[in-house]
């Protein structure tokens, strides 16, 4: 029996809050390693790197948190009270 996709369908705020905090992720990810790699290499980096490191990867998991939070809220609340859009 096929599965009905309209039912399994997640509120719009969790699929942007999991690919904004993985974008801000990995670009902190590249941001740092950049950073590593261009103070070994030249023995200093620009402050964009590591300002873009310090506050990008803990935004982006505190997204991730946020997503998970909500996508647990969503899964506990009865289907009689869920919105139309998410039935």
């Amino acid at each position: 029996m096929p599965l009905n996709t309209t039912e399994r369908r997640e509120p719009a705020i969790i699929r942007v809050l999991g690919a904004c905090g993985v974008i801000c992720t990995v670009v902190a990810v590249v941001a740092g390693v950049a950073m590593l790699l261009m103070t070994w290499a030249t023995g200093s980096a620009p402050i964009l790197l590591t300002r873009l490191s310090l506050f990008l990867l803990p935004l982006g998991f505190l997204m991730l948190i946020a997503a998970i939070a909500v996508a647990g809220a969503h899964r506990r609340r009865p289907r009689s009270q869920r919105p139309e859009s998410s039935r």
